[in-house]
């Protein structure tokens, strides 16, 4: 993660030191690229059904607060 921010922040920099957008784009490109990358290889390993219970409650939670409406005034 801490790869891919630095390839969007030296993108950011880059755009801002050309004055233009493609840049920022190209290094955006290359972030999302490397973080997929590494989630690809990354290895694998079993999780117990304890786990899984505790995931599958986590992102329920994380859906559930997106419902919420947070007041901006």
């Amino acid at each position: 993660m801490a790869a891919a921010i630095l390839l969007m922040t030296l993108g950011g920099f880059a755009a801002v030191a050309v004055h233009a957008a493609y840049p920022l784009l190209i290094g955006a490109a290359l972030a999302v690229g490397y973080y997929f990358l590494r989630q690809h290889r990354a290895p694998l390993m079993p999780i117990t059904p304890d786990e899984t219970r505790t995931a599958k409650r986590s992102a329920w939670a994380a859906f559930l607060t997106l419902l919420i409406p947070w007041g901006s005034s």
